[in-house]
């Protein structure tokens, strides 16, 4: 089961008037031009804070549980009871979810595009990808900054070494990925800021 949540009111008190609209913007991807970084420092650590409350409450008991940002928090989880706690804890504060199923949404849905491609990489392999993507989820919400930064090191360096690629290629295949992620633009700025240090 997918739960989707689409709204966190219990955060709103915490804001100035003002600040709403420019959170809901963060929160829904609309444009909004007077969102500024320490707005957006909030509303992440925010829906961090919240992230870690559920793991300790009932995630950590799931061994398939994963989630990600798009940009509202979708989180997958595949035991009624770890289920039925998230539920109780989204619902005592305040926080509007939907739920739907995992991997196929219901077809024509709004939250269709949240689901996987029929035919997709991780259908064809969902075993694999639930196990990978738990791992991840695991790992963004327990490890630090540093140690996160080592874990995709390790996770990289382990996912092409049986393929028997060097760290030359390695390497390549992370410069392909990056444009593809950043555009050439993108890893050109942060390759001068690399520079810089």
């Amino acid at each position: 089961v997918t739960v989707h949540i689409t709204e966190c009111e219990a955060y709103y008190w915490k804001l100035r008037d003002d600040d709403v609209a420019s959170f809901l913007a963060l929160f829904t991807r609309k444009p909004n031009p007077e969102v500024n970084k320490e707005r957006e420092k909030k509303s992440n650590a925010f829906l961090k804070t919240l992230l870690q409350n559920l793991y300790n409450v009932a995630l950590k008991e799931d061994p398939k549980f994963h989630f990600f940002y798009e940009p509202e928090i979708i989180i997958r989880i595949s035991l009624p009871s770890v289920l039925e706690k998230v539920r109780t804890h989204l619902t005592e504060q305040s926080i509007k979810f939907v739920e739907y199923s995992y991997p196929s949404p219901i077809p024509d849905s709004e939250f269709v595009k949240y689901g996987e491609e029929r035919d997709g990489i991780v259908v064809r392999n969902l075993d694999l990808f639930l196990g990978i993507f738990h791992t991840h989820s695991t790992a963004a919400i327990t490890m630090s900054d540093e140690d996160h930064f080592e874990y995709m090191e390790r996770v990289v360096h382990t996912m092409w070494n049986p393929r028997q690629y060097t760290r030359e290629q390695e390497g390549s295949h992370l410069a392909k990925m990056a444009v593809y992620k950043a555009g050439v633009e993108g890893v050109v700025r942060v390759l001068n800021d690399f520079q810089k240090q």
